[in-house]
């Protein structure tokens, strides 16, 4: 079997570029929900009797997020997520589900930017064997903020990023 690569695209609610503007007087800043579709590729194969795994990862901050307790948890395991006979030209086995994703800020008295995010393994497992981890990359999901005139603006998304493995 080739060596599967997880793709994921974003297909917005709303459009996928609109940011959640908050007035500074706001407590609390969410992102419209987003509505992830998940790739396997290449899309010259078909991964339909595989299921894929969204692995757990502490909460990482940095900035903005670093200055109060945010209270937000681990994200946990999650899956098996099945993948659908469609193969898209370009894309790969379309998953049956598509992932939401949101992301949530307390607004307070400051103007530094920032990030709070989760950084991800994703795994396999074809038909009843045993699960086995995408080696090569892993996933981060990432809310932002920041202040451009003022106010506070904050989106989310999440990126396939390649590891470098020894």
């Amino acid at each position: 079997m080739p060596v599967a690569t997880l793709i994921r695209e974003i297909r917005a609610i709303r459009s996928l570029n609109q940011k959640c503007m908050t007035h500074a007087l706001c407590r609390r800043s969410q992102v419209p929900k987003h509505l992830g579709q998940i790739y396997l590729v290449p899309s010259t194969v078909n991964f339909y009797n595989a299921d894929i795994y969204e692995g757990s990862s502490p909460v990482y901050t940095n900035g903005y997020f670093c200055l109060y307790d945010t209270k937000m948890p681990p994200h946990g395991t999650n899956g098996p997520h099945h993948m659908l006979e469609e193969v898209v030209d370009g894309k790969g086995t379309l998953c049956k589900d598509a992932d939401e994703i949101t992301g949530v800020a307390d607004i307070i008295d400051t103007h530094i930017s920032g990030d709070l995010y989760w950084i991800m393994n994703w795994s396999f497992a074809v038909g009843s064997g045993q699960q086995k981890e995408l080696e090569g990359i892993h996933i981060r999901q990432n809310n932002h903020i920041e202040f451009p005139a003022d106010m506070a603006t904050l989106s989310q998304s999440r990126t396939v990023q390649r590891r470098y493995l020894p």
